[in-house]
């Protein structure tokens, strides 16, 4: 096996050592050469391609590293997802090679909680309309919602679901959460009470999605999901996008 120092590795997410920048200087000091992507977006097949034979591992961001870009990684041994999901990588491929591929759950958990909130006073507030409606001279004044004392449901209760649900507390929220390992002692914690999707979507004025795409999640928002949802919701989409099924970003009866 190769020396750790001898090893070269390619590093694609945009947000690695963002905001702790520590990690990009333990990662230089572990290896003996790290490239960083400097496109300052997910790289594709034609990017990837012409460089990835070189590396020895990766350190991926939203990248598509599929069967074309694994077969041309005569190197590669290891694929480390920055973040959770692992959908955009093949994996079939890249076991058929021998590439070990993991993730890394709770990276990105905080930045992601923060976004969820905000995303749900924005649309609470209709603050995207109303900015819209003011760079057209409109002035409009436009009626919004408050977050306080409303139910908030989260479909996902992992990292990001309990950042979101410590986020919350602040608004006085009553937080409901579904998840199929559902975490009883962070959920007594944060006061956050478990509740069937059904009942959740019936009860809840917001939800919030933090699910990863696998098979049992694949287009769960339907038709079927919104047969059930309170006359006010807040859904707030998290990727990937092949657990929706229809367009959704506000649906208010």
């Amino acid at each position: 096996m190769k020396a750790l120092k001898k090893c070269k590795v390619l590093v694609t997410s945009t947000s690695f050592s963002k905001y702790n920048i520590g990690l990009a200087e333990r990662l230089e000091n572990s290896v003996g050469e790290v490239v960083y992507n400097t496109k300052k977006r997910p790289l594709d097949e034609g990017d990837l391609i012409p460089i990835i034979g070189r590396f020895d591992g990766i350190i991926a961001g939203l990248d598509r590293i599929t069967e074309k870009v694994i077969n041309e990684a005569k190197q590669l041994k290891v694929i480390s997802r920055y973040g959770t999901g692992v959908d955009r990588v093949d994996l079939t491929a890249a076991k058929a090679s021998g590439i070990f591929v993991t993730n890394t759950p709770g990276a990105n958990s905080i930045s992601v909680a923060e976004l969820t909130i905000g995303l749900a006073v924005s649309l609470a507030r209709k603050i995207c309309e109303i900015n819209y409606k003011t760079k057209l001279g409109q002035w409009p004044r436009i009626k919004g919602v408050s977050l306080y004392d409303k139910i908030f449901g989260l479909i996902g209760f992992g990292s990001v679901g309990k950042e979101v649900a410590a986020r919350l507390k602040p608004y006085n929220c009553k937080v409901l959460a579904y998840d199929v390992n559902f975490d009883q002692k962070i959920a007594r914690e944060l006061n956050v009470d478990f509740s069937e999707i059904n009942e959740l979507l019936a009860e809840s004025d917001f939800v919030s999605l933090h699910v990863p795409y696998v098979k049992s999640t694949y287009k769960m928002v339907n038709e079927r999901f919104f047969l059930f949802i309170k006359c006010r919701i807040v859904a707030m989409l998290d990727p990937p996008a092949p657990n929706i099924r229809i367009s959704a970003e506000v649906c208010i009866k």
